[in-house]
């Protein structure tokens, strides 16, 4: 009972303060620029990452597992920082996610082949 509680109060505060602080919650590309390499709160819908099928090198490789689609329509690769975090439970759900906005490579390394851009790698994950 004490569990269900905390999380509860956890859910309203967390979603309060974002509603609360627009400017810490991110809804579109311009919000994540703003939070580069920075820890924000994050609204979006989880999808599970599906490859290209293209014919790049990656065409067929699942290089992430889950992508955050914000309001504005970009997807962005999704991780979690915890593995406790079952991030597959929210696959089709409107959420929260409390992360951290990595910008630079996001796959791969330096002086190799990489991909570079926005990644969000979660800390915690709240209904809306």
């Amino acid at each position: 009972m004490h569990k269900h509680i905390t999380f509860i109060f956890a859910f309203l505060f967390i979603t309060s303060s974002a509603c609360a602080q627009e400017i810490d919650t991110c809804r579109s590309y311009t919000d994540l620029e703003a939070h580069q390499n920075q820890n924000a709160f994050v609204e979006g819908k989880i999808i599970e990452y599906v490859p290209p099928r293209d014919s790049s090198k990656l065409g067929d490789e699942k290089i992430w597992d889950w992508e955050l689609v914000l309001p504005d329509n970009y997807k962005y690769p999704l991780t979690a920082n915890a593995p406790s975090l079952d991030v597959n439970s929210f696959i089709g759900k409107t959420v929260i996610v409390k992360a951290f906005i990595k910008y630079g490579i996001i796959f791969g390394y330096e002086n190799t082949a990489n991909i570079q851009g926005y990644r969000i790698d979660a800390e915690m994950i709240y209904l809306k």
